[in-house]
């Protein structure tokens, strides 16, 4: 609708309608501005709470990246320390390792690449995936972490 519409269509009224009336719509108008308003209001203030709960998300998860790469690296010092036996058995040959040893193996393989694999979800907007891989590898860092190594 362009200008001349707008005021042809107020000329219109001002011919067909009584003051009264006009003075009605105007208030009706008015109010419907007024409900506008307040609701573009709310919208971008749940919408700026949104970005910033996310961005604290985000912020948290980065830290709780960092936490999983040092420990990481804690595991791996931990496991170079310890390989003096702790996983191999010594009457078998040093190629040859336990199918628990192949498991933790593949799951400390899989847990090096989780923080990269969180960022990716994250960056495709798979907030469930990345949320899935930061519990699992908690749940797995927890668990090691209550081996004894040094047995």
């Amino acid at each position: 609708m362009n200008q001349s519409d707008t005021v042809n269509i107020a000329n219109e009224i001002f011919q067909k309608k009584s003051l009264r009336e006009i003075r009605t719509i105007e208030e009706k108008l008015r109010s419907q501005v007024k409900e506008k308003r307040e609701d573009l209001r709310q919208t971008v203030g749940e919408q700026y709470r949104n970005v910033i709960d996310s961005g604290d998300n985000v912020t948290c998860m980065q830290s709780n990246c960092v936490k999983v790469r040092n420990t990481l690296s804690d595991l791996s010092k931990r496991l170079n320390n310890s390989s003096k036996g702790t996983f191999r058995q010594v009457d078998k040959p040093s190629y040859d390792i336990g199918v628990e040893e192949f498991e933790y193996t593949q799951k400390l393989a899989q847990l090096y690449n989780t923080p990269s694999g969180i960022w990716s979800a994250l960056a495709n907007g798979k907030f469930f995936q990345a949320t899935l891989l930061y519990v699992k590898s908690q749940d797995f860092i927890s668990k090691f972490s209550l081996l004894d190594l040094n047995s």
